[in-house]
C-alpha cells in the first residue's frame, strides 16, 4: 500500500502528488474494484450504535459517526455536517461502484436541521451529489464548505451558500 499526499500549487491552482508514484494499479484492476469483482478482503462486522436516538433537540456539544467519514457535530446551536453520503454506493451512478458496508448510523430523514456540511474533497465517498442534493433539498439555508474547484460544480446543481477554500 503507498499513502500519498498531495500538494496544491496555488499560482497554477493544480495538485499534485508530493511522492510522484502513481497508485501502480492497471485500468482493469480499477474497474474490476468499481464493480465490486476485485478480491478484496473479506469485509468484517462494525457495531453501530442507536445511542443517538436519545438525544434531544435540547442535547448539545455532541459527535456522532454516521459512516465513512460523514460525522454529525453539535457545537451548541450549530450542526455541522462532515462529507455525507447517505446511498449505498460511492459512485456517480447508483448500480456500479463501490457498496457500503453497513448502512448509515442516522438515516437522512432522521438528521436535525443541518446548518454547515463540510467537504474535505471530491471523492465520490466524500463529495456525494446524490446526498448533498437530498440535504440541500431538506435544508435549503445549509452553508456548503468545499474544496478550490468544486463551487461550480454544487452552483450548477442550484446551490447556493457554498463557500469554497483552498
Amino acid at each position: 500500500m503507498v499513502l500519498l499526499c498531495c500538494t496544491l500549487n496555488i499560482s497554477a491552482e493544480t495538485f499534485s502528488n508530493t511522492s510522484d508514484v502513481a497508485n501502480g494499479k492497471s485500468f482493469i484492476q480499477l474497474m474490476k474494484w468499481q464493480l465490486g469483482k476485485s478480491n478484496n478482503p473479506e469485509p468484517i462486522k462494525i457495531a453501530t450504535s442507536d445511542e443517538w436516538q436519545n438525544l434531544s433537540k435540547e442535547s448539545s456539544h455532541y459527535a456522532v459517526w454516521v459512516g465513512h467519514a460523514t460525522f454529525l457535530i453539535n457545537n451548541n446551536d450549530l450542526n455541522i455536517l462532515t462529507d455525507p453520503i447517505f446511498f449505498d454506493r460511492a459512485s456517480p451512478l447508483s448500480f456500479a461502484g463501490p457498496k457500503r458496508l453497513i448502512p448509515p448510523a442516522i438515516p437522512l430523514a432522521d438528521l436535525p436541521k443541518i446548518d454547515v456540511v463540510v467537504i474535505s474533497h471530491n471523492h465520490y465517498d466524500h463529495f456525494d451529489m446524490r446526498s448533498l442534493k437530498a440535504l440541500y433539498k431538506l435544508n435549503p439555508e445549509t452553508y456548503f464548505l468545499v474544496p478550490m474547484g468544486d463551487k461550480k460544480r454544487l452552483a450548477r446543481a442550484g446551490f447556493t451558500n457554498v463557500h469554497e477554500f483552498l
